[in-house]
């Protein structure tokens, strides 16, 4: 990637900075996607249902029982608007790109956990292997946490394979969370780092 990068600021398509015009932001958005593809190999799974963030939920049908039980829990809600890149990345202490390579999935009370499975709260922390970084001495592998997603704000359950993530506190603890900026790293939203904050560099 390091020598696709020095391609485009010698020819001119882009600055040293590695900002450039919109129209050259998706395709520099495009070969990066491709090289993330060819450095993730034979690790990505070969019947994999997730690509690139994209993904459509099954339809559910509620049963009376459990919306009935529904009702009966406290209201979990979050308010907080997603930040656009260039605000989130400024307040984020790493921004970087990568793909969940391991999840680690713990009860948050496990006493609760057995005597209500169906009400389980279980958190997140994720490893995810580094293709891109835009801020801080981010290493090639680092893990995240998501949190919960009850009605904090955090992420918990993060479905995408690709992520692009901006995240805060120390290398060791780094955190997610819903109003950060962290997103799935599609086509269009590399795209947009690109033009917001350059082109980055591998870990």
């Amino acid at each position: 990637m390091l020598a696709w990068r020095q391609g485009l600021v010698g020819s001119g398509r882009i600055g040293a900075d590695g900002r450039g015009p919109d129209t050259d932001a998706n395709a520099q958005a495009a070969a990066m996607i491709s090289s993330f593809d060819r450095l993730a190999g034979q690790n990505r799974g070969a019947g994999s249902s997730v690509a690139m963030g994209m993904f459509r939920p099954a339809p559910v049908i509620l049963s009376t029982a459990l919306v009935l039980a529904a009702m009966s829990r406290p209201a979990e809600a979050c308010s907080c608007a997603r930040p656009s890149i260039a605000a989130g990345a400024a307040r984020a202490d790493a921004v970087f790109a990568g793909r969940i390579v391991a999840t680690t999935v713990t009860p948050v009370d496990p006493a609760a956990c057995k005597k209500k499975p169906a009400w389980c709260v279980k958190s997140y922390r994720y490893t995810i292997a580094v293709d891109n970084v835009w801020k801080g001495d981010v290493p090639a592998n680092v893990e995240v946490d998501a949190g919960h997603g009850r009605g904090d704000c955090s992420f918990g359950k993060m479905t995408a394979e690709r992520w692009l993530v901006m995240a805060s506190g120390p290398l060791d603890h780094l955190t997610v969370r819903l109003c950060s900026g962290t997103r799935p790293a599609t086509t269009r939203a590399l795209a947009q780092a690109v033009s917001a904050i350059g082109t980055g560099s591998v870990p």
